[in-house]
């Protein structure tokens, strides 16, 4: 996200013992929090940049010193969320890494699923609020989904040289897997199937089915 640093706020200069880089960082971070909060309740469209500075307390100038855009920072919200999310998925598999194939997936899965919807608001933004903004913002979830492709390819690979899947393209696999990931999280985050168990136990029936087509397709014939 393009920061913008004006004369005034130098990195050289100090007040109350605190730089003016640090400054801009704890504004740019509280920033964000507030953007997830309100895009995750009230939702992007319903957002204004007034109501941002309102909830950081932010001057507007301060805002444009941080982000040229809503949408610019609907972008930097998201890349944080799924930054995280990703990584704690890779994190999972690599600490499960001696576990047979099918714990490995599950625990990818369910990492992932644990951050990008850890509560209501970052599901909301994952999964509802960044469609159909406009072409940047879907040009940014294709290039996020490019990445996951590429990691779940790399896992499939893995699987190939244990001998724990048969060797073929998983290309295909991989793609199917985002769509049906982003689809379930997507119809958990708007209720669309209503399912008389706990949010907990909802991700766990989702990480379950995840579980049982993606090991089925990489060891059946």
């Amino acid at each position: 996200m393009v920061q913008r640093v004006s004369a005034s706020d130098s990195p050289k200069r100090v007040y109350g013992g605190v730089s003016g880089e640090h400054r801009r960082a704890m504004r740019r971070s509280r920033l964000i929090d507030c953007a997830q909060s309100l895009f995750g309740t009230r939702g992007y469209a319903n957002t204004s940049i007034e109501q941002l500075c309102a909830e950081a307390n932010l001057s507007t100038r301060s805002f444009y010193e941080q982000a040229s855009s809503k949408e610019e920072l609907l972008h930097a919200v998201f890349d944080e969320i799924t930054g995280r999310a990703a990584a704690a998925a890779v994190q999972a598999m690599e600490d499960a890494d001696s576990s047979p194939l099918a714990e490995r997936i599950r625990q990818g899965f369910r990492a992932y699923l644990d951050v990008s919807c850890a509560t209501h608001k970052t599901a909301r933004i994952c999964y509802v609020e960044v469609i159909g903004v406009s072409q940047s913002m879907e040009d940014r979830r294709k290039e996020f989904r490019d990445k996951m492709i590429h990691m779940i390819i790399a896992e499939t690979e893995r699987a190939v040289r244990r001998g724990e899947a048969v060797a073929r393209d998983y290309r295909y696999l991989a793609v199917l897997t985002i769509g049906a990931l982003n689809a379930l999280a997507q119809d958990l985050t708007d209720g669309g199937v209503t399912v008389p168990c706990s949010r907990e136990e909802k991700l766990d029936k989702i990480v379950d089915e995840l579980t049982r087509v993606i090991t089925a397709a990489m060891t059946g014939p």
